[in-house]
């Protein structure tokens, strides 16, 4: 079994990430977090990121996160619309 990270949008992977996605190894990340969360799960992260990320992986992140970041973005402006739907149907 491959090992896996959980909730990677979640605030300590999401800092995570931006360290690894700016070229930091997950030493230098976790020596200047202040999350617990994060440093309480330095093997889990280790393994899982094996350390740093590659130029390709950090281009095929960056462009997920942006992908993901967007579609938020839309569902926020549907949860809008369907919320005041209703009103303008009467």
């Amino acid at each position: 079994m491959y090992p896996k990270l959980t909730d990677v949008f979640g605030k300590a992977e999401m800092e995570n990430l931006n360290g690894l996605m700016t070229g930091k190894t997950v030493e230098d990340i976790l020596e200047h977090t202040e999350n617990k969360h994060l440093k309480s799960r330095y093997e889990e992260i280790k393994t899982t990121t094996k350390d740093a990320l590659s130029e390709n992986d950090i281009f095929i992140t960056k462009h997920l996160i942006e992908t993901i970041n967007h579609l938020n973005g839309q569902i926020r402006d549907w949860k809008i619309e369907l919320r005041y739907l209703p009103t303008r149907m009467k």
